[in-house]
């Protein structure tokens, strides 16, 4: 299993920050390997299905988006797809005056002969991803940390 973890700064209130990270659909707009995100459903149960560039293939999967506007967290995990396991959570903290954001996601393709070989590609390709969309959708934001 391979763990990804990526902490931005904003300089933008935590409301606004919170209101960008949901709109998963927007996504592809700062991050060229999605190709697409639909959201299905409103707050705070909802679905989203993805596909994203991977390789020379893409990889596709449905997720269950458990979004909490008062506690500014979006927890989501795997309904279907080309993963075993995939699930995590975005968080939006204040720290003084500006927004934390934190990602963190645990996956497995679940092919043990391939884990060596394709995690830590997808995760460094994840959190290269994560980064896009964290400086695309917050003007200003800066990647303070990340392990992947």
């Amino acid at each position: 299993m391979r763990n990804v973890h990526v902490i931005a700064d904003a300089p933008v209130d935590v409301h606004t920050a919170f209101a960008a990270i949901t709109r998963f659909q927007d996504f592809g707009n700062y991050a060229d390997v999605i190709e697409r995100v639909t959201v299905d459903g409103e707050a705070p149960n909802r679905t989203s299905s993805w596909t994203v560039n991977f390789r020379q293939g893409k990889l596709c999967w449905t997720e269950q988006d458990i979004v909490a506007a008062e506690l500014r967290t979006i927890e989501y995990s795997l309904l279907d797809g080309d993963f075993e396991v995939f699930e995590g959570s975005w968080t939006i903290a204040a720290v003084g005056q500006i927004a934390r954001i934190t990602f963190t996601c645990s996956f497995d393709f679940g092919i043990p002969s391939m884990q060596r070989m394709l995690e830590p590609i997808a995760g460094r390709t994840l959190t290269s991803c994560i980064e896009a969309i964290i400086t695309g959708a917050l003007s200003g934001a800066r990647i303070v940390d990340y392990q992947s």
